[in-house]
């Protein structure tokens, strides 16, 4: 049952300091039975309406992600939770961590941490916060996000959801402070920057009815129960790694813990966390594990678990709000009486994250390990590769295309571009180093890169391969373009390799050459690229950053030739 009696905070009244509205929230948190509270974010006019079409916004193009993609177009978005912090993806269906051993999570979601743009490098934002108003600590929990090309209003939507946020936690660290007279009103507050550990997930929960590729889940229906039977749940009761957690759900599923009976030496009840339009400003705010252990129980953190949806599958936006990784979390000297010394060993925000991690992603492959897990074996993160085609265009207003004729190797005696693997995806110029790489390897470091180069490579397309690679993984290669600007750039291009000896250039494995764009030649190319490069070669010199490319290829994996292949043109964001 839910509660009515739930409190709920003005988020506009705390951000002007309300001495009443601090009371309120002291006693949400401490005085009640709760220990969580609803947050109402409203701004200085009292309307709701803005950040509510916001929080649709994130709705509508998530649900878009989950319902309109197939589950080969989603893959290729996948991302290991919290294998590094420098990134996010999607999640399957089924493959989030077991936080309780035996439970099987019955969600799928799509991640993200503090996004960068690959042209923000490490500037900090238009803000000009100083050091001390925003601490700048590096704890990698910022970096790439893949977002999907075939959702591309995606992208703003979340990012302007998970900015507002950002405004929202700072307030609230300060307020808890306040809330509780700390002496240091800053004492959560300061150690939150654009680095600390704040990850946001939109969670798809299909109903009973509705197990998407769960196969194996259908015959252990069919099974008799047995004591070491995996149950399937939403997700596991749990407590959150954090500070503090953002909940919004447009259908009932999350229950919440309190913190006590209506008595105080009573044990809190389970209750069902509100249900919310997908456009209504509010948030249910829990504690997370990082600000009991700052204020040694005073504020507890609040355990909680998703139930399966029994009718309507359930969609939900999580925003966890942590502070930088080298915190150290122990007791401030306020929540320390005469009876409680300071514990000597000290816990960080790091800490608390990768112990919990540790243990629950030990349970799922432990379930997995066991054969008690819907699926075989755990999705793989896709192998990615990138390749540049390098364009110029000489004096005569006629666009050339430099490919590289390989002498060995799987692409032996046919022409591609410069194709190179890509190492570390989350890095923030990671399919510019690698393109860049992969041509002055090469040509052994003779070729002549323009100033910027990398500044300058954009990618223009990204299609799955089925096929290509052994064990029927499934490769992306991201198709990138480096325009010259002039003549003198393409002359200088292959002058250094034009001067080599004979000798010399037998013992490069490629041979580069230009060719007008209008004589590709196709036919001694892989089958994919005269499909592909027409439509690339035509978004570069035409329509310039409109348009991005998505689709796939199949190959025949006995014989290599191309079976089937489909090619889409989405707006780029």
């Amino acid at each position: 049952m839910s509660d009515e009696n739930l409190p709920l905070i003005s988020y506009r009244r705390l951000k002007s300091n309300d001495e009443e509205e601090l009371a309120r929230l002291k006693y949400a948190l401490v005085d009640s039975e709760y220990g969580f509270f609803q947050l109402v974010v409203d701004d200085d006019s009292d309307d709701t309406s803005k950040f509510g079409k916001d929080i649709k916004r994130v709705y509508d193009s998530g649900r878009k992600f989950f319902k309109e993609l197939s589950e080969d177009e989603k893959k290729q978005y996948v991302h290991t939770q919290y294998e590094t912090f420098e990134t996010g993806g999607y999640v399957p269906l089924f493959e989030e961590y077991a936080y309780k051993a035996n439970e099987i999570a019955c969600v799928e979601s799509f991640d993200l941490v503090r996004d960068i743009e690959e042209n923000e490098k490490d500037e900090e934002d238009e803000n000009n916060e100083t050091e001390d108003d925003f601490t700048k600590q590096p704890s990698g929990a910022r970096g790439r996000i893949d977002w999907p090309v075939e959702v591309p209003e995606m992208k703003n939507a979340f990012n302007i959801f998970y900015r507002k946020c950002d405004e929202i936690a700072r307030v609230l660290f300060l307020s808890f402070a306040k809330a509780l007279s700390i002496k240091d009103e800053r004492a959560f507050e300061k150690h939150f920057s654009r680095h600390s550990h704040c990850a946001m997930r939109f969670m798809r929960y299909p109903n009973n009815d509705n197990n998407n590729n769960n196969n194996n889940n259908d015959k252990k229906k069919n099974k008799s129960k047995s004591s070491d039977d995996a149950k399937e749940v939403g997700v596991s009761e749990h407590t959150d790694f954090e500070m503090m957690t953002f909940l919004h759900q447009n259908e009932r599923g999350l229950y919440v813990k309190k913190r006590r009976g209506k008595n105080r030496d009573e044990e809190g009840e389970w209750m069902s966390a509100p249900v919310l339009q997908e456009d209504e400003a509010k948030f249910l705010v829990i504690i997370s594990d990082g600000l009991e252990a700052f204020t040694n129980g005073t504020y507890k953190a609040t355990p909680h678990r998703v139930e399966r949806p029994e009718n309507r599958e359930r969609f939900s936006i999580v925003r966890f709000n942590g502070v930088n990784a080298e915190t150290q979390v122990n007791p401030l000297p306020d929540f320390v009486g005469a009876k409680r010394k300071r514990g000597e060993a000290m816990t960080t925000q790091l800490d608390l994250i990768t112990t919990k991690v540790k243990e629950a992603d030990r349970n799922l492959k432990d379930l997995v390990k066991r054969k008690k897990h819907p699926k075989e074996a755990l999705t793989a993160n896709p192998e990615r590769f990138a390749q540049l085609l390098i364009l110029a265009k000489d004096d005569d207003a006629q666009w050339h295309i430099c490919l590289a004729l390989h002498k060995s190797g799987e692409f032996a005696e046919r022409y591609t571009g410069f194709i190179g693997k890509v190492e570390t995806w989350y890095d923030i110029n990671a399919l510019a180093e690698t393109s860049i790489f992969a041509a002055c390897e090469a040509l052994e470091e003779n070729i002549t890169m323009p100033e910027n180069a990398k500044a300058r490579v954009t990618e223009k397309a990204r299609f799955r391969f089925h096929g290509w690679l052994k064990e029927s993984k499934v490769a992306i290669e991201h198709e990138c373009v480096l325009i010259l600007n002039n003549s003198r750039e393409k002359e200088a291009l292959l002058k250094d390799y034009t001067e080599l000896s004979v000798s010399a250039k037998e013992t490069i494995r490629v041979i580069p050459k230009w060719f007008k764009v209008e004589d590709i030649p196709y036919a001694e190319m892989p089958e994919d690229d005269m499909h592909w490069y027409p439509k690339v070669i035509e978004a570069s010199i035409v329509d310039e950053e409109k348009k991005i490319h998505g689709g796939y290829f199949t190959f025949d994996e006995a014989s290599g030739a191309l079976k089937e292949f489909e090619i889409k043109t989405y707006p780029k964001v």
